[in-house]
């Protein structure tokens, strides 16, 4: 409501708000603002999940074109030249730019840096000669630790392989 107090300028009345009105005004912008914020977090969190998901899924497209192609995952186990991952035989190996290389010369094509949703490339592991364990995170509305996607090929069928989902610790490793 106006109020309406005399001016010190010729003695009208001048109409002005309360100090109550415009502290009610100043909190409802503030709630609204504080919405909006969150609803920006949130698409923030999707977008990095399903980057994640994305990326785990290029690279398992790539590895099953490789393995179509070549036979085995055997040609991405030598390290030392540009050819090759590196892949160990237990545990995970980063996509990096030496091992994009050398799926995609064996028939997989994977054309960029597959990141995951914290900015780290997709890992992925040999289970057996035709078989594989990718793993990416991204951030979690839950907890404090990352939000844990992996996807494991276990047929040597893409349609066999889903993508899920769980909290774990920061290494690729506690995924499972």
């Amino acid at each position: 409501m106006l109020s309406k107090a005399k001016s010190a300028y010729g003695g009208r009345k001048l109409k002005a708000f309360t100090l109550v009105e415009l502290l009610v005004v100043v909190v409802i912008i503030g709630i609204l603002a504080t919405l909006v914020v969150l609803g920006l977090q949130s698409a923030s969190r999707k977008a990095k999940e399903s980057r994640a998901k994305d990326s785990i899924t290029a690279v398992q497209t790539a590895l099953n074109l490789y393995i179509n192609e070549t036979g085995s995952l055997d040609g991405l186990k030598s390290a030392g030249t540009t050819t090759r991952c590196g892949l160990p035989s237990t545990g995970f190996v980063s996509v990096d730019e030496a091992c994009r290389a050398a799926i995609s010369a064996g028939g997989g094509n994977l054309g960029s840096d597959p990141l995951d949703g914290l900015g780290n490339r997709v890992q992925f592991k040999a289970n057996s000669a035709t078989t594989y364990t990718i793993v990416g995170r991204s951030a979690s509305s839950t907890t404090a630790a990352p939000l844990c996607w992996w996807a494991s090929d276990v047929s040597g069928n893409l349609a066999n392989s889903a993508i899920s989902s769980t909290n774990t610790g920061v290494a690729p490793d506690t995924c499972f």
